[in-house]
């Protein structure tokens, strides 16, 4: 009121800045969660009143604006992935917005290191000019191998520039590592990523194989001018096995859901997908957010209570980096907060920690010159991944014109990713 008074036209309303321990802007946030603030400070002046902090959903702003919570909303992220946001909006084309998903990969990440500014979802963001998508000058047949975010991207520009286009992924579903990322708590947005690129393939006539393991031999006989081969990579397998009472799994199983992990649990690794399994495996049979509103709502515990449910894990887990840091790859707007949700759910980290070998008591490990066992029913490994360029050897030798791109290529993360596909794709 005291800012009205003096003559402010408008007010722009947000949950804080990056200095303030509470996110704003990363992909846990859920969609709209600062409109609160927004509707209260309506309620108390006369001067048009703005929502902001992701609001990257037409359907959002139009709920927020309707219910007269705010007078307008403002989005700037969601015009990075998608130019075009506001007049597809109008246009009821909204299945046909790319999103902005909170990543922060080529945008906030990218300002806080001094880097040009991109989008994940959007690779021409920040080099619109020179990344026009034109007319092939040939078109050709041409074969995608592999679903992920890499042969997405690549057969979505290939389409667009006129070719005939396959894609064939041996999986029932589309989306590769993309889909194992979207499991952990609050990472759920990279299925809209996916589920973007597979409305965008179907619409442009991509020939889309599932459940199709793709052969030197079956690649021969089908006669394609070009193969661009998005094949991913296998997770890096330590010599470690299970024991009578301690299970070995990969990160991919657990969040894949196909092991049931145990009450103990090491987690081997501290890269993104080690910390992301650890937090998975803590709220997995925790205080689920409904649960807990459930409680809040019908004031089943009180409000201390509630508090303390709230960071309930019901499992030991320990998380070992044999280096002596953890979240490399994880950007800066990003690391922080996985950080501290580490230690809200009590998960133990261990630095500079080796781990030697699985037995009947867990997990041995190696620090300095010190050996010790860490109690364990299930040891999660999450050490990395190698390239699958296995196919495109098999290839060349029969001297087929191919192209390899992703993580088959190169392990990396999915802005290099995208990115690499799109460039790609843009020149065959």
């Amino acid at each position: 009121q005291a800012l009205e008074r003096a003559g402010v036209a408008a007010i722009n309303v947000t949950g804080g800045w990056h200095e303030t321990h509470v996110p704003q802007l990363t992909m846990q946030v859920p969609p709209g969660a600062f409109v609160y603030l927004a509707a209260r400070i309506k309620q108390a002046v006369s001067v048009p009143v703005i929502a902001c902090n992701r609001i990257n959903d037409p359907f959002v702003a139009e709920q927020i604006l309707a219910t007269e919570q705010a007078d307008l909303v403002g989005v700037a992220r969601g015009f990075l992935a998608d130019p075009y946001w506001g007049r597809k909006a109008q246009q009821g084309l909204v299945d046909q917005i790319c999103p902005c998903i909170g990543c922060n990969q080529g945008c906030l990440d990218m300002v806080f290191t001094g880097r040009q500014v991109t989008c994940l979802t959007n690779p021409r963001a920040g080099r619109e000019k020179e990344t026009e998508i034109t007319p092939a000058p040939e078109v050709k047949k041409v074969l995608v191998v592999g679903g992920g975010p890499a042969g997405m991207t690549a057969a979505r520009v290939l389409a667009l520039r006129g070719h005939r286009v396959s894609l064939w992924e041996q999986e029932g579903e589309l989306g590769g590592q993309l889909r194992l990322a979207a499991v952990p708590p609050g990472r759920q947005d990279f299925r809209r990523f996916i589920d973007y690129l597979r409305r965008q393939l179907v619409q442009l006539g991509v020939e889309i194989r599932l459940h199709t393991r793709a052969t030197a031999a079956d690649i021969l006989d089908q006669n394609f001018e070009e193969v661009v081969l998005a094949t991913g990579a296998r997770e890096i397998q330590l010599p470690l096995s299970s024991s009578e009472t301690t299970q070995v799994v990969t990160a991919a199983e657990v969040l894949q859901g196909k092991v049931l992990a145990g009450r103990q649990v090491v987690v081997i690794g501290g890269g993104p997908t080690g910390i992301e399994t650890a937090l998975y495996l803590a709220l997995e049979r925790g205080m689920t957010p409904e649960n807990w509103h459930f409680l809040a709502w019908y004031q089943g515990e009180s409000p201390a209570m509630l508090q303390e449910l709230l960071y309930y894990n019901p499992r030991q887990i320990t998380l070992i980096e044999q280096e002596g840091k953890i979240g490399r790859g994880l950007g800066p707007s990003t690391r922080w907060s996985m950080l501290a949700d580490l230690k809200r759910l009590g998960i133990q980290v261990l630095v500079k920690h080796r781990a030697l070998e699985v037995g009947e008591q867990g997990v041995l490990v190696e620090t300095g010159e010190e050996r010790k066992w860490i109690p364990a029913q299930t040891v999660v490994m999450a050490v990395g991944v190698k390239a699958d360029d296995s196919l495109y050897r098999e290839l060349q030798q029969a001297q087929v014109p191919c192209h390899l791109i992703g993580d088959a290529a190169q392990p990396g993360d999915a802005l290099e990713a995208v990115h690499a596909a799109f460039d790609l794709a843009r020149l065959i």
